[in-house]
């Protein structure tokens, strides 16, 4: 089968990127042929990528391969339109909420005739992300084909974009929605979201009657349960090691200085410090920094991309409380993002007891 995937972004990170990605590579250890149609320009760095194709006029007119995934980056005039901001090389960025509806439809298009051609090759299923705008664009594309298509929902186009701009957005949602086979969430509350936010609108869409929730997954070559601690520790570290090696740019504790939290505009100035190292790296002094775990020590961990909407500013304000409780408790934060100096200050806010530098840091995004 060739099979389709649809993803307005780039194919590593957090979240719906690492979802895309690996829904691709399992379709490709099942034997299929697998295109993904995106916004990664440096996708042919991707170990499991066989094929790479910049431009929408370089589409091959062929499928790919069985047991094989073509990357397709189709021409969106180097204008990336996200739910958060962040920074992206080779675009300009803006968010759904900032850019105009011609800039929106623009991006529909140009992702739709990309898409198009792909089509020409014939395929047998296309996975599209987010309630906007990947449905929307595959609805547009197949619109003299017959090839179904279903869609993931994810939170962040739901509650960063679709929410604030309802009045303008909706009518892409619905076009999108109201032409898909099926519509995938992966929890209850994901569902509940969507069915809330297209309340009016879920009867002449089907939502209920093709919603489905499909349960994350976890892949056993990638996380394997148990093991002694101290081994696994030592495997993370010399990995940790490694990815330094390769890429040494990232954050270091001893070049960051924090501005006091009464410092006008503290939110930019926080955010000039996230943008002077590689977000995208392993800490430069992690090794140095780590302090060793024990066997059966109680640990509560985020795993995630550091926003303040994530809720990991609730975990550090839960903390103490916690500390109360289980006095050898401890918080592990694992993530990438502008949030982070905003955290590193609500720490450093914590252990000087300042609750005034606490809260203001709290809110300052």
């Amino acid at each position: 089968m060739h099979l389709i995937v649809v993803h307005g972004y780039i194919l590593s990170g957090t979240g719906s990127n690492i979802y895309s990605a690996n829904v691709a590579r399992t379709w490709k250890k099942q034997g299929h042929a697998v295109t993904v149609v995106c916004q990664d320009p440096f996708a042919n760095k991707l170990p499991f990528v066989d094929e790479f194709c910049y431009g929408t006029d370089n589409i091959p007119s062929t499928q790919p391969a069985p047991g094989t995934i073509r990357v397709v980056v189709p021409d969106i005039n180097g204008l990336l339109l996200v739910y958060n901001y962040d920074k992206y090389p080779r675009y300009k960025v803006k968010t759904m909420t900032e850019c105009t509806i011609a800039e929106i439809d623009a991006h529909i298009e140009a992702t739709a005739e990309g898409l198009q051609r792909v089509l020409q090759q014939g395929a047998d299923l296309i996975l599209t992300n987010h309630i906007i705008l990947s449905p929307v664009i595959a609805a547009r594309a197949t619109r003299h084909i017959k090839v179904p298509f279903i869609c993931k929902l994810h939170g962040s186009a739901m509650l960063f974009s679709l929410k604030p701009r309802a009045e303008e957005l909706k009518p892409y949602a619905i076009e999108g929605l109201r032409n898909c086979h099926k519509i995938i969430a992966g929890t209850k509350y994901v569902a509940d979201v969507a069915l809330d936010v297209l309340k009016n609108e879920k009867d002449a869409i089907g939502l209920e009657k093709k919603l489905v929730i499909v349960p994350p997954g976890l892949d056993p070559d990638v996380f394997r349960a148990g093991g002694p601690v101290d081994e696994q520790q030592n495997r993370f570290l010399a990995s940790v090691r490694e990815f330094i090696t390769r890429k040494p740019n990232g954050r270091k504790s001893s070049a960051i200085v924090l501005p006091p939290y009464n410092t006008p505009d503290l939110n930019s100035k926080l955010a000039e410090i996230a943008d002077s190292y590689d977000q995208r790296a392993v800490d430069a002094d992690l090794v140095d920094r780590w302090i060793p775990y024990r066997e059966g020590e109680p640990i509560i961990c985020y795993f995630g991309n550091f926003l303040d909407t994530k809720g990991v500013g609730e975990i550090l304000t839960a903390f103490p409380s916690i500390l109360k409780r289980i006095p050898d408790a401890r918080l592990l934060l694992v993530g990438f993002g502008r949030y982070r100096e905003h955290l590193e200050g609500m720490l450093k806010a914590l252990r000087d007891g300042d609750f005034a530098a606490f809260q203001v840091r709290r809110i300052a995004s």
